[in-house]
């Protein structure tokens, strides 16, 4: 693969990764997360897009399917030990089923590992509740 050069439009000088990441991090504290994330769910082949927005970080699309279909999976990411609102959570919840999506909570532990766990609504007086 190549490999691009990052040039500063001020002075022309070339930027490093950690330059650029610094650049980014000002604009978005979550780049790093999102990143660590993103290279996960490539290297495990799937596309990535850019989220929809209320808190939604990537729509991901299963192996061989962009362009043939809609995205299969809205993913959200935090940290390990992040503490978001519960609110965030259940709002990324009824996004996800509005879209007719299945929204997974991307959790980047300590060792840099991307833990995915499965989110949805359940009724409580269901089967699948009593499980």
């Amino acid at each position: 693969k190549g490999k691009i050069d990052v040039v500063d439009a001020s002075d022309g000088s070339k930027l490093s990764f950690n330059d650029l990441l610094s650049r980014f991090m000002e604009v978005d504290e979550r780049v790093w997360t999102k990143y660590l994330i993103y290279r996960d769910l490539r290297s495990k082949g799937y596309v990535v897009r850019d989220g929809v927005g209320l808190g939604m970080d990537f729509q991901v699309y299963g192996k061989g399917e962009f362009g043939k279909s809609l995205p299969r999976y809205i993913v959200v990411g935090l940290c390990e030990g992040e503490s978001r609102p519960i609110s965030e959570i259940v709002r990324a919840v009824e996004e996800a089923e509005t879209l007719g999506k299945e929204l997974k909570l991307a959790v980047l532990d300590r060792r840099g590992e991307v833990v995915y766990y499965t989110v949805r609504r359940i009724d409580p007086s269901s089967e699948e509740a009593e499980r």
